[in-house]
Formats: C-alpha cells, sequence, structure tokens
C-alpha cells in the first residue's frame, strides 16, 4: 500500500567542483546549459498569458514578499513598489504568447553531476520542483546567478541588485542566454 520511488547512483562530480578550474568550469557551463536546453525544446509549447499564469507568476510570490515584508518599517512603500511592479508585469505579458516548457526549478551546479573536466554531463538530479509548463528561461537564469553566488561568496539578492542597476552578464553568460532563447 505504499508508493516507492527507485533511482540509480549516477556517476560524475558535483559541477561546482568544476569552479576551481576556468577551462573546466566554462565546459560545465556550456554543458549544463545545453542539457537543460535540450529538455525545454523537446518539451516546447506555446500558450497564450492567461489568469492562471498570471495567479502563478506574479500574484503568488508578491503575496509571499508582502507577507514577509509587514514586519518591516518600509512596508507601506513595498507594497506600493509591488503593486507598480505587478501592473508593469500584467502589461507586458497582456496578450503576449510565450513558449512554455518542462522546467526543472532547482538548476544549480549542486544538481548537475559531470565528468572530470567538466565537459560531459553525466547527469540531473533533484527534481522535485519541477513542473510543465513554465518559462524555460528560469532554470538558465537560476543556473547562471547560483555560479556567481559560489563564486563571489555573495548573497543571491546581492547579485541580483548588482545585476539590474549595473553590469550586465559576462560575455559567455550572454552567449549562453542568446542561444538558449534562439533554441526555443
Amino acid at each position: 500500500g505504499q508508493a516507492y520511488g527507485v533511482e540509480r547512483m549516477l556517476p560524475g562530480l558535483l559541477a561546482q567542483q568544476m569552479l576551481v578550474h576556468p577551462a573546466h568550469d566554462l565546459r560545465m557551463q556550456i554543458a549544463a546549459a545545453a542539457a537543460i536546453g535540450e529538455l525545454h525544446r523537446r518539451t516546447a509549447t506555446l500558450a497564450a498569458f492567461n489568469a492562471e499564469m498570471l495567479e502563478h507568476w506574479i500574484d503568488e510570490p508578491l503575496h509571499l514578499i508582502e507577507r514577509a515584508n509587514t514586519t518591516l518599517s518600509g512596508a507601506a512603500y513595498n507594497r506600493e513598489a509591488m503593486r507598480r511592479l505587478a501592473e508593469e508585469l500584467y502589461q507586458a505579458l497582456a496578450g503576449r504568447t510565450l513558449c512554455l516548457s518542462w522546467v526543472h526549478g532547482d538548476f544549480v551546479p549542486g544538481n548537475i553531476l559531470v565528468a572530470p573536466g567538466g565537459g560531459k554531463l553525466m547527469g540531473i538530479v533533484d527534481w522535485e520542483l519541477a513542473r510543465p509548463d513554465d518559462l524555460p528561461l528560469l532554470d538558465l537564469l537560476q543556473f547562471l546567478l547560483s555560479m556567481r553566488v559560489l563564486k563571489q561568496r555573495r548573497e543571491m539578492g546581492d547579485i541580483v541588485r548588482t545585476l539590474l542597476s549595473g553590469p550586465e552578464w559576462l560575455p559567455h553568460e550572454q552567449a549562453l542566454l542568446d542561444a538558449a532563447q534562439t533554441a526555443l
């Protein structure tokens, strides 16, 4: 009467072990982006932006942030900023057709196994947050941001804030994002 999941151990090294060698690191990033991109391409569909997406992608996350912000002194300002953000996102997405696919949901170096040298992906683990019909570039963005977290030893929020206000993606990161977008 019990359900069980049977898995087998995959060979390989955690992708984050490649960070100490720049050449291995770059090969690993290319292999990881190619692998997740294949999942996205094979499961891609087009869908018109709808109320369910609005709720899942905009309203639910903003409600979580709002609940966390109620104890902060600037909560009124944050609430107004979030309302403006929601409006901008609604307007930007209304009437658009989007490419959706299965996403991993936690595509970070600790969930990626590679061969020594980083050039071959051996497996992707921890699929508990995987879901269909989501935005495929979120996996790659999460991967690139988490790479910066590990390399720079900074918090994700600090890295996102820096990217939003200043330096752009590194050339190899931009190339991976452009290739993923083009493939979809």
